[in-house]
């Protein structure tokens, strides 16, 4: 089974689609992850998801891998994700700079995530976030990754 470059291409194009720069998968990452998915997919069409599913998890903040195969390619994931092993400032950069997040909102995520923010201005910016997440305006996937590094903060 092969992959085509015309599919790869249309994949990453798909999960580059409307991401800052820092942000985007590269060719080389989304060769390597195909490499990957012919080792352990049987099927064009598993290939197919499996690759389609890496690259847009590639693009996106997310606090545990979605899957398997996911989990097999962090190291392909690019600078500062947050599956990745990159430094928790790193990190944050990368959370920060997600197109789903108005610039409005940036200083709630980062009072939620400093170590150094009072009680209450962490616990203000905790219960905006909810808030936030109840009315469907920031995925409760995106909340779950901002408490994931505000662990790490705190306990790093």
């Amino acid at each position: 089974m092969a992959f085509s470059k015309a599919l790869l291409l249309d994949i990453l194009a798909e999960a580059n689609e409307n991401q800052p720069e820092s942000r985007q998968l590269s060719y080389k990452a989304i060769v390597s992850a195909a490499y990957r998915a012919e080792l352990e997919f049987e099927s064009s069409e598993e290939l197919e998801a499996n690759l389609r599913e890496f690259a847009s998890a590639a693009t996106r903040t997310h606090s545990a891998p979605a899957s398997k195969f996911i989990a097999a390619c962090v190291d392909l994931l690019p600078v500062g994700h947050t599956l990745g092993s990159a430094s928790l400032d790193d990190k944050i950069e990368w959370l920060l700079s997600d197109p789903i997040l108005e610039e409005s909102r940036k200083p709630l995520v980062a009072a939620a995530i400093n170590s150094y923010a009072s009680e209450t201005e962490n616990s203000h910016a905790w219960v905006r976030l909810k808030a936030l997440a109840d009315q469907n305006v920031l995925p409760k996937e995106f909340i779950n990754t901002i408490a994931v590094l505000e662990r790490e903060a705190f306990n790093g």
